[in-house]
């Protein structure tokens, strides 16, 4: 389970609300619903240098919510090489997607400075997607956007030449995109070949290939299926 210490302590609801009241998508909730979370929350200490999550571990019990500091996320291979994911700071979020899909944290997030982080209990947190419409769609929109940038870095990791021309090799699998979902253009491209896999997700075409357009009324159930890092 993630790590809570002993200097786990509640926190004053007027204390929480005001912080609230400057992250997306908390701000966006009306004040009395603020509060009733606020009840919820407890406030937790994490000095530098702090393994909050391990992935392929950590039941990831709270969303967490940084108040002051920072942590970094990241990944080790077999061979013990670290590939620096992402930097948090104020305001950020963490384990929202392994709530969401019901799994283990998918990365290492360590604190890069003393931090201090608001606890919500995983159970608030969903019952707020189901809840809150603008809530779900937040986090829809900003794991979508994490699955094009983590696309398009990795085209450009995987980018080889063979028979003299370059191939893109592009993994769906490893994003959780369903190949039958793919715009047929994308598969069809003489230049680039896709990888077969298991590709379970519920997100259509049109949602994929326009990211910046994306019909916001897809369900929370869309989420699941997305396998990109938040």
């Amino acid at each position: 389970m993630a790590p809570v210490s002993s200097d786990v302590h509640a926190v004053a609801p007027d204390v929480v609300v005001e912080f609230f009241q400057k992250i997306m998508p908390f701000k966006e909730l009306d004040e009395a619903t603020q509060r009733d979370i606020a009840r919820h929350v407890r406030v937790d200490f994490y000095p530098k240098g702090t393994r909050l999550l391990t992935a392929g571990e950590t039941e990831i019990t709270h969303l967490y919510l940084i108040q002051k500091g920072g942590v970094k996320a990241f990944i080790t291979d077999d061979e013990g090489e670290v590939t620096l994911k992402d930097y948090r700071g104020e305001g950020s979020y963490i384990g929202a997607l392994g709530i969401i899909r019901g799994t283990r944290a998918n990365l290492h997030i360590e604190t890069v400075e003393d931090t201090f982080c608001f606890l919500l209990p995983r159970e608030v947190f969903l019952e707020l997607l189901h809840s809150q419409p603008g809530f779900a769609q937040y986090y829809l929109k900003s794991f979508s956007e994490k699955v094009v940038h983590t696309a398009y870095s990795e085209l450009r990791r995987h980018k080889m030449t063979r028979r003299g021309r370059k191939i893109c090799i592009f993994s769906p699998s490893r994003l959780g995109i369903s190949s039958s979902r793919i715009p047929a253009r994308w598969l069809s491209a003489p230049r680039c070949r896709m990888r077969p896999g298991p590709w379970p997700t519920t997100v259509s075409a049109r949602s994929w290939s326009m990211p910046l357009k994306m019909k916001m009324r897809l369900s929370v159930s869309s989420l699941t299926g997305i396998c990109a890092t938040r």
